[in-house]
């Protein structure tokens, strides 16, 4: 994942993930699946680049809501330095495409 607050520079190489990062649902757009439209977009354009993968990291409690668009915390201690900056309730999840 990218480091919070600092500059990427470039893109990998050859990446294996579409990050997603500071996605916001405006008030008047709740309700009516904007959020379902954001992710499906999110997989179109990986699928597009050949990528099988979308992460993000869940703050603010949002894992629930990331959750029912098919991702899930990935557990591993060694994410833990990547992870701080972003608070303590940040995780790191992935969901596959289908």
């Amino acid at each position: 994942m990218p480091k919070l607050d600092h500059v990427l520079g470039a893109l990998p190489p050859t990446p294996d993930c579409v990050f997603i990062h500071d996605v916001a649902i405006l008030p008047a757009a709740r309700g009516h699946r904007a959020s379902a439209a954001f992710v499906e977009r999110m997989r179109d354009i990986a699928r597009g680049l050949d990528i099988r993968a979308l992460a993000l990291v869940s703050v603010y409690d949002t894992r629930p809501v990331w959750s029912r668009y098919g991702f899930r915390a990935v557990d591993d201690a060694a994410l833990a330095p990547a992870l701080a900056p972003y608070g303590a309730d940040a995780r790191y999840m992935v969901a596959d495409i289908r």
